[in-house]
């Protein structure tokens, strides 16, 4: 084997090494990014489950808060309707407030 023959064939290792080298990198480069991406989908797609759950928990507490205190809250409010004020004593209320001394 010549010099020249083995000059040759180390040119031609070093091409192919690069080729190798460059082709690492980039390989490395698409996997880095590809990470990222496939988190920030993971993200969002988790993200957007547990909204979807959370609304779906709400709306089962507050149907179940309503049914539980829905009885309660109507004998309230019929309570306040039976003692509420005639439509006289309304307009008495009405002048008292009207009048700047306060009297009748």
């Amino acid at each position: 084997m010549s010099i020249l023959e083995l000059v040759n064939q180390f040119g031609l290792m070093g091409i192919v090494s690069v080729m190798l080298a460059t082709l690492t990198i980039l390989v490395a480069l698409v996997g880095i990014y590809a990470f990222f991406d496939v988190r920030r989908v993971a993200t969002r797609t988790a993200k957007d489950e547990a909204e979807k759950i959370a609304k779906e928990v709400a709306e089962r507490q507050a149907n179940t808060y309503l049914q539980a205190e829905l009885p309660g809250m109507i004998a309230a409010y019929m309570e306040l309707v039976k003692n509420a004020a005639t439509p006289e004593e309304a307009d008495e209320i009405a002048q008292a407030q009207d009048d700047p001394n306060g009297q009748n």
